[in-house]
């Protein structure tokens, strides 16, 4: 670790204990704090994206799912016996939710989208290829790494 740190590498380019997150375009970690995906959600979601990978941990990652998901239902008291009305209620705010955190990040990628544009167009006329390891620009870091 301290060689890579030597090395220059940022915590998003390197990972401890594995690499079972090392192939997708964005780091899991990276993704929660963006969206501002909760702790219990982001454990759920780090689980499954390793359990069937060689450094998972296979049937232990998902019995803690299945744990995990139990806790969500009886903290966030889903365990609402026979009270279809209750749980039609609770369904409906957190639908809510949903929309309103889904128009956010809508407007988010409206904003980012057209900042990348202005960007291309920009960069279009200073005769920029498009492909930022080109020029040594890091650019977004969309871009896999070889």
């Amino acid at each position: 670790m301290f060689e890579e740190k030597k090395r220059g590498l940022s915590a998003l380019e390197r990972q401890v204990g594995g690499n079972h997150y090392q192939h997708y375009k964005i780091q899991p970690y990276e993704f929660f704090i963006r969206n501002k995906i909760p702790h219990h959600k982001a454990a759920i979601i780090r689980r499954i994206l390793r359990y069937d990978h060689p450094t998972g941990r296979g049937r232990e990652d998902l019995e803690k799912i299945k744990h995990e998901i139990d806790l969500i239902i009886e903290l966030e008291h889903w365990e609402v016996a026979g009270d279809k009305e209750a749980e039609r209620e609770r369904t409906e705010e957190i639908k809510k939710n949903w929309q309103a955190a889904g128009r956010d990040i809508m407007k988010k990628v409206i904003e980012r989208a057209k900042t990348l544009e202005e960007s291309d167009e920009e960069e279009e006329e200073k005769g920029c290829s498009g492909d930022c390891r080109s020029c040594g620009n890091p650019g977004l870091g969309i871009y896999e790494k070889k």
